[in-house]
């Protein structure tokens, strides 16, 4: 199968995984934002990988562009013509957004014309991540995103060899991203702080479950959440200010809307595709535990996984250990 690099560069940290034949010769991940370089993909990055492992640039014969969108490799629509307006949108949302097709070039000059490039979905790299994952062969992967509105709740039916897009469950809000920026208006601005924030839940009571549901989450936007915050509670907490009950019962709200989104998602999918197939969750924060154990309650006889993922590191790396032959990721269409 030979030398197949994986890159993702979806978010400012880059992430390039080279593999032969299957195993991780070498992962490289650098933090570099578009916003402060005119190259998405410095080549430099490439070349530190290149000169840390002994590899020649023309030993490279694959290479997998994790990508948020990418026209079917059939198409007949142009390329940069069909992401134009998908790239206007998306960067309106996160400005160190970078598409793939936009480094496809960079990349042929790099490495040579004898490097085969392709764009792939961003939720199938993180897909086939799962797969040789799955404690099972044949079922269900359902991938969770944590950020707002850039992601969608995707379906994936996994059988040998072969993995099939079924649908996409959601594509507005994600709920992670809604409770981390209640948890920064509570002075818990990191995002490794939101767990800490979730544990003042037990201490509260979940007295504005109705706000938060019918208000907040349905009709704010991600740009005015913050200000509808202040409006409806006050000056957001700073970091060295002692927690109040306020943000203990905030707290308590949004682990009770968490449960009930958790709660609704796993009736949903009860109903999409029964009691008897295997399920793997795939999610970057816990959510996918809460998930999980909602399926539980509903089919305790089902068999379902957890996969906690680091996101891009995933991506990179299902699309550079995808050496099946006979998963053809070019033919795969994107589900969404």
């Amino acid at each position: 199968m030979g030398y197949i690099l994986g890159i993702s560069v979806t978010r400012p940290q880059k992430t390039l995984v080279l593999t032969k034949n299957g195993e991780v010769v070498r992962c490289l991940q650098d933090e570099v934002s578009p916003l402060e370089s005119d190259d998405p993909l410095p080549a430099h990055l490439i070349h530190r990988l290149l000169d840390s492992t002994g590899v020649a640039a023309s030993a490279i014969k694959k290479v997998h562009i994790c990508s948020p969108w990418r026209s079917p490799e059939n198409s007949t629509v142009d390329q940069d013509q069909w992401l134009r307006p998908l790239k206007d949108w998306g960067r309106k949302i996160h400005q160190d957004w970078v598409f793939g097709s936009e480094i496809r070039e960079e990349i042929e000059e790099l490495l040579g014309e004898g490097a085969e490039v392709t764009l792939v979905d961003e939720d199938l790299s993180r897909t086939l991540y799962a797969q040789p994952r799955c404690f099972f062969k044949e079922g269900v992967v359902l991938n969770l995103h944590s950020q707002w509105s850039n992601k969608a709740t995707s379906l994936w039916q996994l059988r040998p060899k072969q993995l099939i897009p079924l649908k996409v469950l959601e594509k507005e809000k994600s709920i992670e991203g809604f409770v981390s920026q209640v948890a920064e208006f509570c002075g818990f601005a990191q995002e490794k702080n939101l767990s800490r924030f979730l544990t003042l839940a037990p201490m509260g009571e979940p007295s504005q479950l109705e706000v938060f549901k019918d208000e907040l989450w349905q009709k704010v936007s991600q740009e005015h959440l913050f200000e509808s915050l202040k409006k409806l509670f006050g000056i957001p907490r700073s970091l060295e200010a002692p927690v109040t009950l306020r943000e203990i019962d905030m707290a308590s709200t949004a682990q009770a809307l968490i449960q009930l989104h958790a709660e609704n998602l796993a009736r949903f999918m009860d109903s999409t595709i029964g009691a008897v197939q295997p399920l793997l969750i795939t999610s970057e924060t816990s959510f996918g535990s809460f998930l999980k154990g909602e399926f539980a309650k509903l089919r305790p006889r089902r068999e379902c996984q957890w996969l906690q993922v680091e996101e891009g590191y995933a991506e990179a790396m299902g699309c550079a250990t995808s050496v099946d032959s006979s998963i053809n990721l070019a033919n795969l269409q994107n589900p969404y």
